[in-house]
């Protein structure tokens, strides 16, 4: 019957959801991530799934270039054709994925597709620190709007989907984002987020050590080297060197090099783009912490 096929449908999609990143891990080959992409995009244009999974399957689409720590062969493979491609900016992959975001927002309002709008804003601030004033306030203040969608959407999915949902990779994106947004308009805007962002970031911390999955170890690393990077233009160095020390400690323990998306990233920035605002960030905080120079010095002599 059609109800069966739906269901059936539907059943195909979760699981897919669910395998997301598991051969990658096994196998550390990448095309298993492309293999999900495409799996994925299969999901979303499947009319008879319903329009919650379909949505919630393009959001985690849209930030696996992300995910994948910014591989160039994963941007490729989620825009390279309809409707994806409508999304396309050339050479931007962070204006795409903003795109893929609000057209998720327009099926549906979520707090992954807010979160990702939010997060295009804020960083436009941060990237374009000679961009005029009166651009930034407005990104500043978009990305504010669309953090509090992301809150307000984040309550009413938990009300839903409860521990399911808590235990998402899209409520640990949302949550990392949550944070880091946060952390930014607390220089962009002030308050109330300069009385909040500390808190926020020790809230992301403990939810992440006590999540079960790698992906949330991974989003923590980069928490830290970014939260470091707010903490140091708000003049607080010790606080910086604090975070980045601990940084230090965990790269120290990872012990799946290859598949590590963190460490993939760290490769890629020097590689591809050594000059860059990441990799200028990674040598700022190498000079403020002598630890963390040695650690990523010991995965650069890692084959």
């Amino acid at each position: 019957s059609q109800r069966d096929a739906n269901e059936t449908a539907r059943a195909k999609a979760d699981a897919t959801l669910n395998s997301l990143g598991v051969n990658y891990r096994l196998t550390a080959d990448n095309s298993a991530v492309l293999e999900d992409v495409r799996e994925m995009k299969k999901v979303v244009l499947d009319q008879s799934v319903t329009l919650v999974t379909r949505v919630n399957t393009l959001n985690v689409l849209s930030s696996q270039y992300s995910i994948s720590g910014r591989d160039p062969a994963v941007f490729v493979e989620i825009y390279k054709d309809a409707p994806f491609s409508t999304y396309l900016v050339q050479g931007d992959p962070d204006l795409s994925a903003r795109k893929l975001a609000e057209w998720s927002y327009e099926l549906l309002p979520t707090s992954s597709a807010a979160i990702n709008i939010a997060r295009w804003y804020s960083e436009q601030v941060v990237f374009n620190p000679d961009q005029e004033e009166s651009t930034s306030k407005e990104y500043a203040a978009r990305a504010a709007e669309y953090l509090k969608k992301a809150e307000t959407a984040a309550i009413e999915e938990e009300k839903r989907g409860g521990e399911t949902y808590r235990d998402s990779s899209r409520y640990l994106l949302y949550r990392y984002w949550r944070t880091m947004i946060t952390a930014r308009l607390a220089g962009q805007i002030g308050e109330p987020y300069r009385s909040e962002y500390r808190k926020t970031f020790d809230e992301f911390v403990i939810f992440a050590q006590n999540q079960r999955n790698v992906l949330a170890r991974e989003q923590l690393l980069y928490a830290r080297l970014f939260f470091a990077q707010i903490l140091v233009v708000a003049n607080n160095n010790a606080g910086a060197v604090a975070q980045i020390d601990q940084l230090s400690r965990e790269m120290n323990a990872i012990t799946n090099l290859e598949t590590n998306v963190f460490v993939r990233f760290l490769k890629r920035e020097f590689a591809t783009r050594p000059d860059g605002a990441n990799w200028t960030l990674v040598k700022n905080m190498a000079e403020l912490s002598p630890s963390f120079k040695m650690s990523v010095e010991k995965i650069f002599a890692t084959p």
